[in-house]
């Protein structure tokens, strides 16, 4: 692409590249290349101001661990240290894939699934990404179908998380297990299937309730509903969000840890 204003002459392509950006500097007020324009245009279009709010939580020594009374502990130890005469510092982290804010495959709980060989890495990162929402459920009570008639989820919703008391009582903060949890039923579980919905979060360590562990998950889990555990929502408010999460790509694996933001 080749521009001239006044007596700054320049063409930005690879041969010239070099003489594109010093002349740039000069000429900045008066003209500009077109990848100018294009990053123009997306700050225009309002990306930019949305507020991003981090849902996950840090991976850490006292994070609680599913049943375990005394949390994750040690889990990263330094293989190379640059102290220690090594060229960098390296780690190895040794945990369970269901650890922290984490993501079930099918192969999680259904034995079909498991023997397929597919496993977290197979799962279409569509449905965990795009417009969500974020209920509120009454402290008294578990995810039955019969409360979720009630909440404020619109038909069609595709991807909803659940705020319950687990992140009053900052659950996922306290290093004890606790399997007084508020999750769904079986019968809620099989409400959200019933309503087409795609992706399902919680602000503890299963979408399940403890009880119900099992036959829950595999309702979901028979009607390609991807849950993710381990939420912090105790910093969100109810409402409507883009949620964008990415789970680790672990090949064959029953499950990821990964990385969940909520675009406001």
């Amino acid at each position: 692409m080749g521009s001239q204003s006044g007596r700054y002459k320049f063409t930005c392509n690879s041969v010239l590249v070099v003489f594109c950006v010093a002349t740039l500097q000069q000429a900045a007020a008066e003209t500009h290349c077109a990848w100018d324009t294009h990053m123009s245009e997306s700050q225009e279009s309002g990306l930019s101001t949305r507020r991003v709010i981090d849902i996950s939580v840090t991976i850490q020594t006292d994070l609680p661990v599913w049943e375990k009374p005394d949390g994750l502990g040690a889990h990263r130890e330094l293989v190379e240290r640059q102290d220690q005469g090594g060229v960098a510092f390296v780690s190895k982290l040794t945990m369970v894939v269901h650890t922290g804010t984490h993501f079930d495959a099918p192969s999680h709980f259904l034995q079909a699934a498991f023997d397929s060989g597919r496993g977290i890495e197979a799962i279409q990162l569509s449905i965990m990404n795009g417009p969500a929402v974020v209920v509120d459920i009454p402290h008294n009570t578990n995810i039955t179908g019969a409360l979720l008639k009630t909440l404020p989820i619109s038909p069609g919703a595709e991807r909803v998380l659940f705020k319950t008391i687990s992140s009053a009582r900052r659950l996922m903060y306290q290093t004890a297990f606790e399997s007084n949890y508020t999750a769904l039923t079986e019968d809620g579980a099989d409400w959200v299937v019933a309503a087409g919905i795609k992706f399902v979060g919680i602000d503890y360590m299963s979408i399940a309730t403890y009880e119900e562990l099992a036959p829950a998950h595999q309702s979901l889990m028979r009607a390609g509903i991807v849950p993710v555990e381990g939420l912090d929502l105790s910093h969100v408010e109810p409402g409507l969000y883009d949620v964008h999460c990415l789970p680790l790509k672990l090949d064959g694996s029953d499950g990821a840890p990964g990385r969940c933001i909520l675009l406001s």
